[in-house]
């Protein structure tokens, strides 16, 4: 075999039955352009005639070669007195292959305890997990492209959870687009906090000096179906959450509902806890007319709240109900549950997700309110509450 055969097709050698999947399907794609498959699979056997026979053996001993010069040295004792490439092939096959039920519990095994870390390489987890399902298909065993989906999407990182929130379920029947997706996302190359509290950048908008003017109250972000600002300024949209039509006209619907409940009274509210008469927590919230124009999805930082407060149950990544609780200073508001919201937002072009413990959801709130001394002041924030 000449050198610009051989430097023409330069894969990973076999080792062993780590990679011996992948192996066999390059090899495999290397014999069949050079034409020599059928030798390796012993679908031509050796002619009576004396000339078809000789050619036959040049071929069968150039197959022979090509595959010993693609194995490590530890798979090559093996076959290092393979007498034809079918027999070579054969060997390799009974060592390395897995076979019956223990072969594919194995790759099973390997598939659904896979998890990607936080850091670590998405495009090689991606690869990994589609090793072992080409590996199950060998084994007649495929796996569906529902199930690899959400096995996928299962693998992620925590961080991810809120881009896993935006996967449609009648998406995962096509993991090819489902890959393209979180290749897509991994490329933003969001930023995983590397603790629950960080600070929250706030959507603003250039004032007079600057190269943008607010949205109209009346404009509708094509992301996420609220009004109030447009896609290019959706957290939403930077942290790759989608929806649905349907999700869109919902989401729009709720906004509007909330938009036509009373203002309160341009006055400093005092909001306290009362469902622990023994540990109180505040939020002075202040309120002017520059608030009034503001969506009730805004996010606001409040010097003085001791429990942040959310209005969309959706943001709750763990839950748990507070039945008789309430929050003075929006009239007397329920506090129907409490646990950790997940939120997305943006500082120019990095999107972050964000955790918020031991946060109230108060749906009637006016706005969303962060605690101040519960996070970490790190990045710029949005306007605080005077």
């Amino acid at each position: 075999m000449s050198d610009s055969t051989t430097s023409a097709y330069r894969i990973q050698h076999l080792s062993g039955v780590e990679n011996y999947s992948t192996w066999k399907i390059k090899m495999l794609d290397i014999l069949t352009d050079m034409g020599l498959e059928d030798y390796t699979l012993g679908a031509i056997t050796r002619p009576n005639d004396a000339t078809a026979a000789a050619d036959w053996s040049k071929k069968d001993r150039q197959t022979l070669s090509a595959i010993r010069l693609r194995v490590g040295d530890e798979p090559l004792v093996y076959i290092s007195d393979a007498s034809s490439a079918e027999s070579a092939w054969s060997t390799l096959s009974d060592m390395y292959q897995p076979k019956g039920a223990i072969g594919i519990i194995q790759v099973r095994r390997k598939l659904f305890r896979t998890q990607c870390q936080e850091g670590e390489d998405i495009n090689e987890h991606i690869r990994t997990m589609t090793r072992y399902r080409k590996e199950l298909a060998a084994l007649n065993s495929k796996i569906s492209d529902d199930e690899f989906s959400i096995t996928l999407l299962t693998s992620l990182p925590d961080s991810w959870d809120s881009f896993i929130q935006g996967v449609d379920t009648s998406s995962l029947s096509n993991s090819t687009a489902l890959i393209a997706r979180i290749l897509e996302q991994a490329r933003r190359k969001i930023a995983k906090p590397s603790s629950d509290d960080i600070a929250l950048p706030a959507n603003r908008f250039k004032g007079k000096s600057g190269k943008s003017s607010p949205p109209s109250p009346n404009s509708t972000c094509h992301g996420c179906g609220r009004p109030g600002h447009f896609i290019s300024d959706c957290y939403d949209t930077a942290a790759g959450k989608t929806y649905t039509e349907q999700q869109k006209k919902e989401n729009h619907r709720r906004y509007m509902r909330n938009k036509t409940r009373p203002n309160k009274s341009h006055r400093a509210h005092l909001a306290q806890e009362e469902d622990q008469p023994t540990e109180t927590d505040y939020a002075f919230m202040g309120q002017d007319s520059g608030y009034n124009n503001l969506p009730p999805d805004t996010w606001l930082i409040d010097s003085a709240c001791t429990k942040h407060i959310v209005r969309n149950k959706s943001l709750f990544s763990t839950y748990s109900e507070t039945p008789g609780h309430s929050v003075k200073g929006f009239g007397q508001t329920p506090a129907v549950g409490q646990g950790t919201a997940a939120i997305a937002t943006h500082s120019g072009k990095h999107a972050f997700n964000i955790a918020l413990r031991n946060a109230l959801h108060v749906p009637d709130a006016p706005f969303n309110l962060i605690s101040q001394t519960h996070y970490q002041y790190s990045l710029p924030a949005p306007p605080r509450v005077k």
